[in-house]
């Protein structure tokens, strides 16, 4: 299981040195895939916490605009960053020392990018339920 922190360095890089942007694509969806996991954060600890430390290495090295979606104008290691911290915050299973971790990476990256991780209990805009007015017709 560890093997996908090295997958994940090898991907970054391919991507940094040389240049691949199939190579940054394969590792923004690493990215993507472990930031969405959220049962197995107690189990696989270690794994969680290479992966935190690992990303902050590699965001030192990447310009924030190259995070953002073109397309949705949607910076995606953020939106996702803000799941998996939400995941490991919120899960009673997951023990106080990656929590701590989390909550130090967390306030480093509102340092270095400025980014807000407030509201992390939030529920996501997409995800919130429809509200419907009935409107009587007179």
């Amino acid at each position: 299981p560890m093997e996908i922190i090295g997958e994940l360095q090898l991907a970054f890089i391919c991507f940094l040195v040389g240049q691949s942007f199939d190579a940054f694509d394969h590792w923004k969806n690493l990215v993507i895939l472990i930031c969405q996991v959220d049962k197995a954060i107690p189990e696989r600890r270690a794994i969680f916490a290479e992966f935190l430390r690992v990303l902050e290495v590699q965001l030192i090295h990447v310009a924030e605009d190259a995070l953002c979606d073109i397309v949705s104008n949607n910076n995606f290691v953020y939106h996702h960053l803000r799941m998996i911290f939400s995941n490991i915050e919120f899960n009673p299973a997951v023990d106080g020392r990656l929590k701590s971790e989390a909550r130090r990476f967390l306030i480093r990256l509102t340092s270095k990018f400025s980014w807000d991780f407030d509201g992390l209990d939030d529920e996501p805009e997409d995800e919130a339920p429809v509200v419907v007015h009935d409107v009587e017709s007179a």
